[in-house]
């Protein structure tokens, strides 16, 4: 947190991580790891928060991860709708209920991430975008 970091190492695996809390929070990154996985992970608010330089996450970002709570964990980025559409479509397939999802900053979602954002809502999630959808 808070470390200046502009880029992680590619070969930089979270797999055991469970607790993303602000991990990553205050920095100037710009993309994250093509093979990141966080599939252990089960906390990650304000994670990749203040990165407002952030703008490509890796289209499967999320595809492993029962993570619900990500509130304000792209908080002031920006992304681009790609990026906010590929960690959407990644949460809302996972199948959870009752998570908390925040964003401000960069783009706003596309259709398709507004369809993952109904179907996440459908099963009680509370999510903030930009764009305010």
């Amino acid at each position: 947190r808070d470390n200046q970091l502009t880029s992680l190492p590619d070969d930089m695996t979270l797999a055991s991580l469970t607790n993303g809390n602000g991990m990553f929070r205050d920095n100037q990154l710009t993309s994250l790891p093509d093979d990141m996985t966080l599939a252990s992970l089960t906390y990650s608010p304000n994670m990749f928060a203040d990165n407002p330089d952030l703008t490509t996450i890796p289209s499967d970002f999320a595809s492993q991860s029962n993570c619900v709570a990500w509130e304000n964990a792209f908080l002031n980025t920006n992304l681009t709708q790609q990026s906010i559409d590929n960690i959407l479509t990644n949460l809302a397939a996972r199948g959870t209920s009752n998570g908390t999802f925040g964003q401000s900053g960069g783009s706003a979602p596309s259709a398709t991430g507004e369809a993952a954002i109904d179907d996440m809502r459908a099963r009680g999630w509370t999510i903030t975008v930009t764009g305010g959808y």
